[in-house]
Formats: C-alpha cells, sequence, structure tokens
C-alpha cells in the first residue's frame, strides 16, 4: 500500500482509538457525558469518516488506474499477435472502429457524448458535430423538444465501479481516456446522495412499460413420507407479482445566462451533470427511502416488517439491536445489512457490553465499510431520527430493494422561455420506481421507537 494511504490509515486507526479511550475517560470522571462531551466524541469521529473518504477516493484512484494500465498491455499483445495481412488492414483503416474524428482518430463514446452536449449547451442542435453525434449514441426527443443521453445497462453502486467504467476507452489503435463529462458526473451525482443506490439491485430497462417481476414463497410447505404403494399428494405453488412502473421525476430548471456560456469556457456538460445529477439524485434517494407506494416508490422503510420496538422514544440499547438482528429469518441474515441516518450512528457506535466491548468496528481501508455486530453499515440521511414512533434502524437483505431505471436521460434546453432575461434554461427528465422484493419472508425489518 502506498505510503500516502498507509500515512492516512494510521491517522485513522489513531482518531478511532483516542475517541474510545475519551469516552472511557468521561465514563469514568461521571455516569453520563454532557452535551460537550458528547460533541467533542462525535467530532472525533467525524474526522475519521472525513479520513475514510480520502482513502476511498485514493484507492478508487490507483485502481482504475491500474487497470487501465493492464487494458493497454492487453491491447499491445493483442496487436503483438495480428497476423501480416490483419495489421496491413488496421493501418488501412477497414479494421479501425467505426466512427473517427476529422484527424481519423477513433471516436470514444463518452468523449462524443460530452462533445455533442458541449456544442448543443452552447449553440444549440445544429453545431452538433455529426460524426461525433452518431458515435455518442444519443438521439434527438423530438416529443421532449430534448436531447437523449443513454447510460450503461447496469447502473454503478461503488464509486470504484464508476470510475472504473469511465475510464474504458482502449481499443487495438490505442487507449483513450474519457474527460469528466455529463454521464460521469451525473453517476457520480447519483451515487454519492443517500446510501440507497449502494445496496440496491439497480435494474435499467429500454422502455418505461411496466416490468412485473414473479414472486413465490413455498416456505410453509414441506416433503412428505411416503409408504410403499400409496398414491403421492399434491401441493401447488402460489405465485406472486411485484409491477415496478416508472415515475418521471424532474430536476427542475437551470438558468445560465448567454454571457457566462459565451464568455466562459467551463464544461457544460460537467456542470449540468453535477448539478442536475444532485437533485435528481436527492429525490430518488428520499423515495427510495419513505416513498408511500402510492403514484411514487415504494420506499424500503415503508415495504419493511417490525422487527422490534424499542422501550425509550430517543434511545437504543445494544440488546435491542441484537433482537431486530435476530428478528430476520437466518436465511436472509447473511449478508444483511444495516441502515440508520448520521445522528443514529453517533449513537450507536458509543454502545458497548458491560465488560466495555465495542461492538461498532470502522473500516479502516478502501471498500470496508463500518461494521456492527459483523454485519456492514451504510448511511442513509433519509431515514428517520430517534423520536416517538420512528423507523430509525433497519436490517436485512437490503439488496432485495430492486430500483428500476428508465435506461438514458433526457435533457431540454429550454431558448425561448427566458429569452428576455437573455437566459438559456435546461431541465433533466428521469423514470424510475422502487420496491422490496418480498414474497412473505420479510427480508428487511425495522426497530421503531416506543
Amino acid at each position: 500500500m502506498p505510503s500516502e494511504i498507509q500515512n492516512l490509515v494510521d491517522e485513522r486507526v489513531k482518531l478511532i482509538t483516542d475517541a474510545r479511550a475519551y469516552l472511557k475517560e468521561c465514563e469514568d470522571d461521571h455516569q453520563s457525558m454532557t452535551e460537550d462531551e458528547v460533541a467533542r466524541f462525535n467530532a472525533m469521529h467525524d474526522d475519521s469518516d472525513k479520513l475514510k473518504a480520502q482513502i476511498d477516493e485514493l484507492e478508487a484512484s490507483e485502481k482504475a488506474s491500474a487497470d487501465r494500465l493492464l487494458r493497454q498491455e492487453q491491447a499491445e499483445k493483442g496487436l503483438e499477435q495480428l497476423s501480416n495481412e490483419d495489421f496491413r488492414k488496421l493501418r488501412s483503416g477497414s479494421l479501425a472502429p467505426q466512427h473517427r474524428d476529422a484527424d481519423g482518430e477513433p471516436i470514444n463514446r463518452l468523449n462524443a457524448v460530452n462533445h455533442v452536449l458541449q456544442g448543443w449547451a452552447m449553440d444549440g442542435r445544429d453545431s452538433v458535430d455529426a460524426e461525433q453525434f452518431k458515435a455518442s449514441g444519443c438521439s434527438w426527443d423530438n416529443k421532449a423538444g430534448g436531447l437523449y443521453i443513454p447510460l450503461s445497462n447496469q447502473a454503478p453502486q461503488r464509486l470504484s465501479d464508476l470510475q472504473n467504467a469511465q475510464s474504458i476507452g482502449t481499443t487495438t489503435a490505442g487507449g483513450h481516456t474519457t474527460f469528466p463529462g455529463f454521464v460521469s458526473n451525473l453517476e457520480r451525482a447519483l451515487l454519492q446522495f443517500g446510501g440507497m443506490r449502494q445496496v440496491s439491485t439497480i435494474l435499467r430497462t429500454a422502455t418505461g412499460s411496466a416490468l412485473d417481476w414473479p414472486t413465490v414463497n413455498d416456505t410453509g410447505n414441506t416433503g412428505a413420507l411416503l409408504a410403499e404403494n400409496t398414491q403421492d399428494a399434491e401441493q401447488d405453488v402460489t405465485f406472486g407479482n411485484l409491477t415496478l412502473d416508472a415515475y418521471k421525476y424532474t430536476s427542475k430548471i437551470v438558468r445560465v445566462s448567454v454571457e457566462l456560456m459565451q464568455d466562459s469556457a467551463f464544461n457544460m456538460g460537467s456542470t449540468l451533470g453535477s448539478l442536475l445529477g444532485e437533485r435528481l439524485g436527492r429525490i430518488q434517494n428520499t423515495h427510495a427511502t419513505t416513498g408511500t407506494g402510492s403514484s411514487q416508490p415504494n420506499g424500503v422503510v415503508t415495504a419493511a416488517t417490525l422487527g422490534k420496538t424499542a422501550a425509550a422514544t430517543g434511545a437504543v440499547t445494544m440488546d435491542e439491536l441484537l433482537d431486530l438482528q435476530a428478528s430476520v429469518d437466518p436465511a436472509y441474515r447473511m449478508g444483511s445489512t444495516w441502515m440508520f441516518n448520521d445522528a443514529t450512528r453517533n449513537a450507536v457506535r458509543q454502545l458497548k457490553s458491560t465488560d466495555s466491548v465495542y461492538h461498532w468496528s470502522p473500516g479502516a481501508t478502501a471498500g470496508d465499510p463500518d461494521r456492527l455486530f459483523t454485519a456492514p453499515v451504510v448511511v442513509n440521511q433519509d431515514m428517520a431520527s430517534m423520536a416517538t414512533t420512528t423507523k430509525p434502524v433497519l436490517f436485512g437483505q437490503l439488496s432485495k430493494y430492486l430500483m428500476r431505471e428508465v435506461l438514458g436521460v433526457t435533457l431540454v434546453r429550454m431558448n425561448e422561455r427566458y429569452a428576455d432575461y437573455h437566459q438559456v434554461a435546461f431541465v433533466a427528465i428521469m423514470r424510475f420506481d422502487g420496491d422490496l422484493l418480498d414474497a412473505g419472508t420479510n427480508p428487511v425489518k425495522y426497530l421503531q421507537m416506543a
């Protein structure tokens, strides 16, 4: 591990150790911590979380670089193995990618998307290069009056997956690395808000037609002992169905002055991807967490079942969390995940057994999440805080939550609406739905406060 990353890991381990020592010191001096002491304890853990984010970024970046180098080496080996005839064809261009720029270089699809979006956003449809447009895979959404931008078939669920996906661009003629643009920044913004995309199963479909997902629960049926020469009995299997729709969501309108577009050389695709992605990411995470299921997605909290009721209204105990964990069927318990917001996390990580053993284990390296009772923890700020009758804690197979997205984003450019302000406006439209795949076996359960 490079020294920079190791130094951050060592610094984080020391912070966590110091925080626990500080907690013990406070408890030895008096039974309960003061508000200032709790704030200092939480600040130490917040600093450790910031270090963890830096470690994750550095390790993900190194992995992406290593993957690019590996693909380049593989491409070079492939060139060495080409026959003389293939090499001649390659040089003549007959084996080259279909879409090439004015200099004859292959056009990377994500680069093409960024070029198309930049030209269209700045100067309109007529300024888009034809070859770049073909290579991008984009299309004109004449019904919405905008630009339809296709995304990958499977949405990334980890930052490292996103970085690796956006770095793919190596061809047998050499490597082409993408620069930050609409697709990568939109994906990153969607991924970073909330936590539901980290744990859900994300499906992207080509159309928004109702998607039927069959379910079956045969856990109540068993085999039977059968005597010789005895007729066998029948036992039907009952199937259910989960239907995922495609609700339409808007980023709301973003206005940009004509002067800014004319005088600034900023990357329009990158900017719009971040801004609009953040807006869509927030509402998507909120509805995937607490959506009512009526004319909107059915949130995971709404779809989950009661596993444990706490005795208090503003605090949980270690035993109550253990009871919630035990309430999930053993078939789902392996690979299950905890989910709560940051305020609940601050309370839970202070819990320890009578022999002063903490059951909260901070993850030190990239890809290693914090854990509670050995199960990973995901922080979701759309989860409720601890208060009367709220549901602040989830535990279970959160991967059973299905998040369905229609493949692609429609980005609309409004030339006339704000023309009197000398402004151009943009809005992004996405369609998605979500629900918990539960055939009656309750893969996710919640703790409810008194």
